[in-house]
């Protein structure tokens, strides 16, 4: 997704547990907290979500609709690139979906997000169904995030 702000002030957003709290509220999130630490190299952004989700039949009878995950996000770099890896673990489940993101600077007033999500759901005969379910839903959320924080700027 391209955004009309310079690299720094959409990552003071990402990095920012207060806003994050907000998006994942605006989204449909049934309850969200987020922590942000920070080294000389590293800020890692941890979620800790309470989601709900209308399952289709055949993983409406294996799981809750309503589910808590745990997303963990690991961004380095500077102002031209920074790049990021996503883990989400949903608690209690045999689902996981992990990302790369990066955040490339587009000039001064202009930067470029993507994210490529991959998910495991280790379920015997309809694993790589329910995997594109995740998959498929984990893509919409992430969208829904992104116009909030295009409509932020």
């Amino acid at each position: 997704m391209q955004f009309d702000a310079s690299l720094d002030a959409v990552f003071e957003y990402l990095a920012d547990p207060d806003f994050l709290v907000e998006r994942a509220m605006a989204v449909g999130d049934v309850e969200a907290s987020y922590e942000v630490e920070e080294d000389d190299e590293t800020v890692t952004v941890v979620a800790e979500r309470t989601t709900r989700t209308e399952l289709p039949g055949f993983l409406a009878k294996l799981f809750k609709p309503e589910q808590d995950i745990t997303i963990t996000e690991s961004w380095s770099g500077d102002s031209d690139v920074m790049k990021g890896d996503y883990e989400m673990v949903i608690h209690g489940q045999p689902a996981k979906v992990q990302a790369s993101i990066t955040l490339k600077a587009d000039g001064d007033e202009a930067c470029t997000y993507t994210i490529s999500h991959k998910a495991k759901v280790d379920i015997p005969l309809i694993g790589a169904k329910a995997a594109k379910f995740l998959l498929g839903e984990t893509e919409r959320v992430a969208a829904l995030e992104l116009d909030y924080l295009a409509e932020q700027l």
